[in-house]
C-alpha cells in the first residue's frame, strides 16, 4: 500500500510539473507571436522612413551605421572595375619607387583598403613587400 501511495504522489507531482511547463510553453508562444508582430511594425516604420528620405532627397540620411553613411563622411566611393583598380595601384607604385604602405596606396588612389589588399595578394608576382605589419612597404618589381 505504501508503494502505491508513493506512485500516486509522484504522478501528482509530475502532473503539476507538466502543467507548469504547459503554462510556460503558452507564455513562450505568446511572446514569439508578439515578437513577430513587432518585427512587422518595425518593417512598416522603416518603409515609411525610407519613403520620407527619398521624398526629401536623401538629405536626412541617418548616421546610425558607418555602412549606411559611408566611410568618407556620407559620400560613398564609386565602384571600380578590376582593370581600373589595377591601373591606379600600379601607376601609384611606379610613381613611388621607394615603396609605400597599403594605407598610403588606398588614400592616394581612392581604392578601398580591402581592395588594395586583395589586389596585392592576387598580384604577388608583380609586387613585393618588405617589412612586417605596420612597417611593411610595397614595391613594384
Amino acid at each position: 500500500m505504501e508503494y502505491a501511495q508513493k506512485l500516486i504522489t509522484q504522478i501528482e507531482d509530475l502532473k503539476k510539473q507538466l502543467d507548469a511547463i504547459g503554462g510556460k510553453q503558452n507564455q513562450l508562444n505568446e511572446l514569439n507571436a508578439k515578437k513577430a508582430a513587432l518585427k512587422n511594425d518595425l518593417a512598416e516604420v522603416e518603409k515609411q522612413i525610407n519613403a520620407l528620405e527619398k521624398e526629401l532627397g536623401g538629405g536626412s540620411r541617418r548616421g546610425s551605421s558607418k555602412r549606411a553613411a559611408g566611410a568618407a563622411g556620407g559620400v560613398r566611393r564609386p565602384r571600380m572595375s578590376a582593370d581600373e583598380i589595377s591601373s591606379k595601384i600600379l601607376n601609384h607604385l611606379q610613381q613611388n619607387r621607394g615603396g609605400v604602405s597599403q594605407r598610403e596606396i588606398s588614400a592616394a588612389t581612392g581604392v578601398s583598403y580591402p581592395a588594395v589588399i586583395k589586389f596585392l595578394k592576387a598580384n604577388s608576382s608583380n609586387v613585393r613587400t618588405e617589412g612586417s605589419r605596420r612597417s611593411s612597404r610595397v614595391f613594384l618589381q
